[in-house]
């Protein structure tokens, strides 16, 4: 195999982005909610990794994901890039779980927002059973 070969990687697609949703809408139970995701140009989000418009009274969300996978080198693979971006995908679903919350207290929000994320996706067991979380015990 030759090294360009070695070193192609496809991007993402929309169906990609849209079956991560699907998944962690599941697993969050917000099934109940119309969902709409799509990748954006990062300059379109101020250059944050996405972005959630939700409205409570529709029970509707519009989520953009930055298209991070060409800021990676081409070094990283596409496995480790859709990991990346599903951990937004988780990030910004929790966003519309928050919704709820007023503006008042956005800021510790968006830090129980982090900390929810990365805790439910270091959680997965990545042995392939997606719908069940690793148990811990303490």
């Amino acid at each position: 195999m030759s090294k360009a070969k070695a070193k192609a990687r496809t991007a993402p697609t929309e169906l990609d982005l849209k079956a991560l949703m699907q998944k962690w809408q599941k697993i969050l139970r917000l099934q109940d909610w119309e969902i709409d995701i799509q990748f954006i140009e990062p300059m379109l989000i101020g250059g944050s990794l996405g972005e959630t418009h939700p409205s409570i009274s529709t029970k509707s969300a519009k989520i953009f994901v930055s298209r991070q996978d060409m800021a990676y080198p081409r070094s990283v693979s596409l496995e480790n890039v859709i990991k990346d971006i599903e951990n937004t995908v988780v990030h910004e679903l929790l966003h519309v779980m928050f919704a709820a919350v007023t503006s008042d207290i956005k800021y510790a929000e968006e830090h129980a927002v982090i900390a929810i994320a990365d805790a439910l996706y270091k959680g997965m067991d990545w042995t392939g059973n997606d719908d069940k979380l690793k148990r811990q015990s303490y």
